[in-house]
């Protein structure tokens, strides 16, 4: 590995002199001379350097480079072939550091479709291309066709007649390198995600990451100081590498030097970007959406060919907070299972706060029958969001996939019929803020999927329509209830099957059934114990004074109608505080 450090200049002006032999250019003797000559009409110079976005837990990232080909739009692949091929080592790459790899080649002048850079990695036993990781263990990088495709740029550009054409193409190794499990040590897949860059009208972002952030948000800091994710745009929704519309354009490591933890971006183009450092970056998978937490985003202005200074220090965290969501359930009866798939959630704002998109790498699908009482499932952890006021929250949701029921219902009888939510492919499950977003702190929000006001059962159709009653409450502050029910209560001649206890707001509320004036806002069914008794468990309710009322006609309750006659057995007061758990026994004495 020193060997081809000790070697790489001489390489790289061997491969320079085999390009232009092989590709017909002339002696630089001849290129100094175009001045009396008519070349300079229909030809330009070329040049062209590799970087890197650098990649966590890896020491060193070899590929072996054999040649680089260009694609004119009108004529004919021009080819630069080494005489030698050239073994860099990427992560050496990092910032405004490059390696050239083309040098002022004299080219025919014009558009051109793409630069294909010709790597020799392929899983064949021989460690031309490789990755070296942190714990010593050195793993063959391969490239799916890359052999016969090697790493093509589909990115058009111009060299004009008688101009300088000055390119880098930035390889993402963060958005590219794929490991294998750490219990396979076998061979690092290489996909690549290439940018390329005009040097001529791009800048350079650097800074200071301050200790006092990594030490509040790196379980190592030693180890691990984090990276700057660079997104394009202002006021960027920010995220981990995923494969979506969403990813980072590029990654900067964070580094210790000189007794300060530093960051370096280069060949950035002109523009508008937004920063945002993370210490989660060794987690990020780019084949798998990841929770990352986010602090001080920042936007920054890039002018060409200039420095621009951007420091993160403890008063960066007043920018952003992070977001987790969970999913509960108000149950319904004549189910065995109300099953829902969610393929990710917006939360928005026409506001300064924008919008964040937050995609699942897979859909999530949850069985909403099982999360009653204080049982709720994770939709998503730890999302950072700008620090503002979001006006809503949509759940994107699937009815159907590839021909299969993806959100259903499952009768008692064990048939299963659609579950069809109107307009919710389109729109999703939007959920009516405003949701706050301070600085700094975390918020935790729990949706009630409440089945019982939202399910309308079409039988006679093979289907069920869904139109949420959706409410959203603090986990943090979040209250329970519990308590048994006097059997006597629910066997008198008004009880049906199935018993529930409804709760409304407010202290002495006048029950009332769904799709009425004074519907319940939430309800829970009662439950036989194993020692012959009933007990019922309401989940998730915000501090506050409520009225309990235990029915036990609760199956007749058709919410899309508000008279259907249910008789309440019995109603009780309640007050609530936050963080407790309360047992509240009805028509016990």
């Amino acid at each position: 590995m020193t060997t081809y450090r000790k070697y790489l200049t001489q390489l790289v002006l061997a491969a320079f002199c085999a390009a232009l032999v092989a590709c017909g250019g002339s002696d630089p003797a001849e290129e100094n001379r175009g001045s009396d000559t008519d070349s300079s009409n229909d030809t330009g110079s070329f040049t062209l350097d590799v970087t890197d976005a650098a990649v966590d837990l890896a020491s060193q990232v070899v590929v072996e480079f054999s040649g680089v080909s260009i694609k004119p739009a009108a004529g004919d692949v021009v080819t630069f072939e080494f005489d030698q091929a050239m073994s860099i080592d990427l992560l050496a790459l990092q910032g405004s550091a490059s390696q050239n790899l083309v040098a002022n080649a004299e080219v025919p002048a014009g558009d051109y479709e793409w630069i294909e850079l010709h790597v020799n990695a392929e899983n064949d036993g021989v460690l031309d291309s490789y990755v070296e990781l942190k714990t010593g263990n050195v793993l063959e990088l391969s490239i799916p066709s890359g052999a016969q495709s090697g790493l093509r740029l589909v990115s058009g550009f111009t060299v004009n007649a008688g101009g300088h054409a000055d390119f880098t193409v930035d390889v993402d190794l963060r958005k590219s390198i794929i490991l294998p499990p750490t219990n396979i040590l076998d061979g690092a897949l290489f996909r690549p995600a290439l940018r390329l860059i005009d040097n001529t009208t791009s800048g350079t972002v650097t800074g200071e990451v301050e200790s006092e952030l990594l030490t509040a948000y790196c379980e190592d800091p030693a180890n691990q100081a984090g990276a700057v994710y660079v997104f394009s745009g202002a006021d960027a929704s920010v995220s981990d590498v995923r494969g979506s519309d969403s990813d980072p354009l590029t990654t900067a490591l964070v580094n210790y030097e000189d007794g300060e933890y530093r960051y370096e971006v280069g060949f950035l183009a002109e523009g508008e970007y937004t920063l945002a450092y993370t210490c989660d970056a060794y987690k990020d998978d780019p084949e798998h959406a990841d929770s990352l937490t986010f602090v001080g985003e920042t936007n920054v202005s890039v002018q060409a060919d200039a420095e621009t200074e951007l420091n993160f220090t403890s008063e960066s965290e007043a920018s952003s907070g992070t977001m987790s969501m969970d999913i509960t359930d108000a149950p319904v009866d004549s189910a065995n299972k109300v099953v829902v798939q969610f393929d990710g959630v917006v939360v928005g704002s026409s506001s300064d706060s924008g919008r964040k998109i937050i995609e699942f790498d897979e859909p999530v699908s949850l069985d909403l029958l099982t999360l009653q009482g204080q049982n709720s499932a994770s939709l998503f952890t730890h999302e950072t969001l700008a620090a503002g006021v979001y006006e809503y929250i949509q759940l994107m949701i699937t009815a159907e996939a590839n021909g299969e029921l993806t959100s259903y219902i499952e009768y008692e009888d064990g048939t299963q019929a659609e579950l069809f939510i109107p307009s919710g492919g389109a729109s999703g499950l939007k959920l009516h803020g405003p949701f706050h977003v301070e600085a700094g702190e975390s918020h935790e929000f729990v949706v009630d999927f409440d089945l019982r006001k939202s399910v309308h059962y079409h039988h006679s159709m093979h289907s069920a329509i869904l139109r949420p009653a959706l409410r959203i409450v603090d986990k943090a502050s979040a209250t329970h209830i519990r308590g048994e029910v006097e059997e006597s209560r629910i066997t008198g001649a008004h009880c049906s099957t199935h018993a529930a206890v409804y709760v409304f707001e407010g202290s002495d509320a006048q029950p009332d059934e769904l799709g009425s004036d004074n519907e319940p806002l939430t309800s829970a069914l009662v439950q036989a114990t194993a020692n012959g008794g009933f007990e019922y468990e309401v989940g998730f309710l915000a501090p506050g004074d409520y009225t309990l009322a235990l029915t036990c006609q609760a199956d007749l309750d058709d919410p899309e109608y508000g008279n259907d006659g249910i008789v309440f057995e019995h109603s009780a007061n309640v007050s609530l505080e936050a963080h407790i758990e309360l047992e509240l026994n009805i028509g016990l004495q």
